[in-house]
């Protein structure tokens, strides 16, 4: 090890350990041990953790699998997957991430297969170390990020090989760009993962979002709705349904249930002389004919996609604060779209939704307006094209799963 390196662990590890907020999870030292096969998934956060979820489920049924997170964002995700899957074929350790400087040991205690991880993860020891045991780094939805150039510069830098890199990238030219800045990987294309797991919650469902359904089963035709919307989503969409004479339902899910965030949702409704009942207190309702239209602000967390399936238009919201949210959900329950620009460059489902017609992105009150008009007239049923679009989309996890086992 060089002592370039040397110093950077020191550092990082010291970091890392400040600044890192406890998972509460067993570290790999007191996880219990595992036979092979061995199968490492590695989860940053809590968004890595979805894509990687539902290819996690698809391996636990012929290997056993070490699932690790790094953030405390993903530690309630991750028990839940433990609980949910404890009684498949193979056997499950959940436990929090190695630190930089501990990814020898952990792998040495496991001895993986194969370790998989999602979109940019990009330690210089967790790529050392799995380099220096022949271990397969997979990285899920893959697309070129500044990470990757940075592992780059660091692996001269530092003094390290680049691992035997596979990559599982959305669309051909974003694998094509993978295997040309890092020559001698491999990889494949297919859809991400999250589209199989939010399915699946879909199809769960939610029971409370089945009772907030029914409270406002009575709320006037059409049905719109704003999710994970923010202050800046209202002051653009609110103009343009009173300029429109909107006369239908908006709901109106905020991003922030509670705080600050939440107060700034409210003060824009009002501001536009708007009342609204709360699905957190169905006692309160606003008097009939207050308001222009009817508006239900539901300040809960966890019914945004069973809601979505029961609209006649999304609107998604983080396009003008700091970035379009999940399009997938609406997606899948084959509603006509509109969100912001915001970071979309990020997310190549959004892409592909604007491609097959799904989706339009916006930057004014105007072009929002534009387009609830458009939709008025234009959209009658689901359009064929759409359904098989979204059925390609899926089915992905299983692909994956298999080809990761393939490659080991």
């Amino acid at each position: 090890m060089s002592w370039r390196f040397r110093i950077y662990l020191a550092i990082a590890g010291f970091f890392i350990r400040i600044l890192r907020k406890p998972t509460g999870l067993s570290s790999f030292q007191q996880a219990a041990p595992l036979n092979d096969p061995v199968i490492w998934f590695h989860a940053a956060s809590a968004g890595e953790l979805e894509s990687l979820w539902p290819v996690a489920q698809e391996t636990l049924k012929t290997s056993n699998v070490v699932l690790s997170i790094f953030s405390a964002s993903a530690a309630k995700g991750a028990r839940r997957f433990q609980m949910e899957n404890e009684s498949r074929a193979g056997k499950l350790v959940v436990l929090e991430s190695p630190a930089e400087g501990d990814w020898t040991l952990a792998l040495n205690r496991y001895s993986p297969r194969a370790l998989v991880s999602a979109k940019y993860e990009a330690w210089p020891d967790l790529w050392k170390s799995v380099a220096n045991r022949k271990v397969p780094l997979v990285i899920v939805g893959a697309k070129w990020r500044p990470s990757f150039e940075s592992i780059q510069k660091l692996s001269k830098i530092l003094g390290f090989k680049m691992p035997d890199l596979r990559w599982v990238c959305d669309e051909d030219v974003d694998l094509k760009t993978m295997l040309s800045e890092f020559p001698g990987s491999q990889g494949k294309v297919d859809s991400d993962p999250r589209w199989d797991r939010v399915s699946d919650r879909l199809r769960t469902g939610s029971p409370r979002a089945r009772e907030i359904l029914e409270a406002f089963q009575g709320s006037p035709r059409p049905w719109g709705i704003l999710g994970s919307a923010w202050a800046s989503d209202l002051n653009i969409v609110l103009p343009a349904l009173q300029q429109s004479g909107f006369k239908g339902s908006l709901w109106v899910v905020p991003h922030h249930v509670k705080g600050s965030e939440l107060d700034q949702v409210l003060l824009r409704l009002k501001s536009h002389g708007l009342a609204w009942a709360r699905s957190s207190d169905l006692a309160v309702r606003p008097d009939p004919g207050r308001g222009a239209y009817t508006v239900n602000l539901i300040d809960e967390m966890g019914v945004l996609n069973e809601l979505y399936s029961k609209m006649d238009w999304v609107y998604v919201g983080g396009g003008f604060e700091k970035g379009v949210h999940s399009t997938i959900e609406p997606a899948l329950s084959l509603k006509p779209m509109s969100c912001g620009t915001i970071r979309a460059d990020r997310f190549p489902e959004i892409a592909f939704l604007k491609e097959a017609g799904m989706l339009t992105q916006i930057q004014s009150s105007e072009d929002f307006e534009n387009w609830l008009k458009k939709m008025a007239i234009s959209f009658k049923a689901v359009p064929p094209e759409w359904t098989g679009a979204i059925e390609k989309k899926q089915g992905s996890a299983q692909r994956i799963a298999k080809w990761i086992l393939e490659q080991v």
